[in-house]
């Protein structure tokens, strides 16, 4: 099993973050409903390394309920270094995908069910715009602090659900963890989500979970058995990713940066038994802050590793909102084990290696 080294950074001591009191007053405003700022003159700063001013945007706000049990929540969680210690609830995801961003990091974006009560989810990041084709295909509520702004015009454009934090109501459905390094603080939980989502005018939200990766009848797949993967997404390996088999856990256990990866609120490692290796073109940087755009759309490569077996195939997605069909190299959708689903979205140029048994 190949490791990986890197100089080990120090973590920064957090500053109090002063608005927690604020955020609490505005909650009991909201309570009793008082509406204590104007939604439209709103314009927020996301601090980081990776960030630049993004402009906020609004939800309109209704008494209609349109949740739904089994409806999908997409949040943004961050992967900066600066976050790896602070990153809540992607063991409880029920699809995760992880891909690309400027300066060489990665982020996801973790789907889940608002019914699943995860109690703390984040830190809620900023969004990209290849992202959002992903969010509607699901049709899911999407979180996120801020974005691009090709990001933001194009949340509007296809019209989006999204709950921002950078809003005047962004207390009300996130938090801020005074306990960790600020920008990668911010935190929500699937029952602040069942409450924006039901404040949100929309009431022809219903997409669901359970429709783009078909159940196997049978856990027993035939492929070729895999050892391990190693993904080389960046050039100081800081965001290279590796998921190793673990044969007493029956499932893929995830590296980065050499080192076991694990969820903060169990302190568990991650475990995953559909992994989804997806080929994509190459990333292109669209600006001066290095951004890039990804293509997602129409047809590429795929290898799936279901329950420690590789099988190769391809995956198609014909539009912005159709949904992305994984195939067999037989054309068959492919199928999985009933686990959560892991996609690795890697542009062309970032090597690969699979290690079989």
């Amino acid at each position: 099993m190949t490791k990986i080294s890197f100089d080990a950074i120090k973590k920064r001591q957090s500053k109090p973050y002063w608005y927690l009191l604020v955020g609490f007053i505005i909650m009991v405003a909201a309570g009793a409903g008082i509406v204590l700022f104007s939604p439209d003159a709103n314009t927020a700063v996301e601090l980081g390394v990776d960030e630049t001013l993004v402009q906020s945007t609004d939800m309109t706000i209704s008494s209609t309920v349109v949740a739904t049990s089994t409806h999908p929540v997409a949040v943004m969680i961050d992967n900066h270094f600066d976050a790896w210690e602070s990153q809540f609830g992607l063991s409880r995801a029920a699809v995760v995908y992880h891909t690309v961003v400027e300066g060489g990091a990665t982020r996801f974006m973790a789907l889940f069910d608002l019914n699943s009560g995860v109690d703390k989810i984040g830190p809620v990041r900023s969004a990209r715009p290849y992202f959002l084709p992903w969010v509607a295909e699901y049709d899911a509520l999407f979180v996120h602090v801020g974005g691009s702004p090709e990001a933001l015009d194009d949340i509007q454009y296809y019209n989006i659900t999204n709950i921002n934090e950078m809003t005047s109501y962004g207390p009300t459905f996130f938090y801020r963890d005074d306990g960790f390094l600020q920008p990668h603080n911010t935190f929500t939980t699937t029952d602040r989500m069942r409450l924006g989502l039901n404040t949100i005018d929309r009431a022809d939200v219903y997409g669901s979970l359970f429709d783009v990766f078909p159940i196997a009848e049978s856990a027993r797949v035939i492929g070729a058995a895999v050892d391990s993967i190693y993904i080389d997404y960046s050039s100081r390996s800081t965001y290279d990713v590796e998921y190793v088999w673990n044969d007493a856990r029956a499932a893929l256990y995830r590296y980065r940066a050499g080192e076991q990866q694990f969820d903060a609120a169990t302190h568990n490692v991650l475990e995953i038994r559909n992994l989804i290796l997806q080929s994509i073109p190459a990333a292109v940087v669209v600006d001066e802050q290095l951004r890039v755009q990804l293509d997602v759309l129409g047809r590429g490569d795929a290898i799936y590793i279901v329950n420690g077996m590789r099988v190769d195939g391809y995956w198609e997605k014909a539009s912005y909102d159709s949904k992305t069909r994984y195939y067999t190299s037989d054309d068959e959708l492919m199928r999985f084990v009933d686990s959560p689903v892991w996609i690795e979205v890697i542009p062309e140029g970032v090597a690969m290696q699979i290690v079989p048994q």
